[in-house]
This record gives C-alpha cells, structure tokens and sequence, in this order.
C-alpha cells in the first residue's frame, strides 16, 4: 500500500507519479502482486481544510 497526501493543487503532478508507479510495479512484478496493489491519495485544500480522498488500482 502506498499513501500520499498532498495539497489539492498538486493533482496533476501526483496522477503523474501514480502512473509511474503503478507502470513500474507492472514491469517488475507478476499480476498477482500488481492487482493486490492499492494507491491511496488524499488531497487537501488549503483554504478550506476538505480533505478527498481517491484510490488508484493498475487496470
């Protein structure tokens, strides 16, 4: 399991590293593993405090 948390206005970037990271445990890992993987990112306003949070599995 891997857990980020970032500010809201990072999106963008942690979809990036998400991919990248997801990609890479493809290409060095047998599916079993791979599917067992879960992303979890919570993003954070700044303004407002509201935390969303989203999970991220390799398709």
């Amino acid at each position: 399991m891997l857990n980020i948390t970032v500010e809201e206005k990072h999106l963008e970037m942690i979809n990036k590293v998400v991919g990248v990271v997801l990609e890479e445990a493809s290409l060095r890992s047998d599916a079993a593993v791979v599917e067992k993987l879960k992303v979890s990112v919570s993003l954070t306003d700044p303004v407002t405090k509201n935390d969303r949070n989203f999970e991220f599995k390799r398709r």
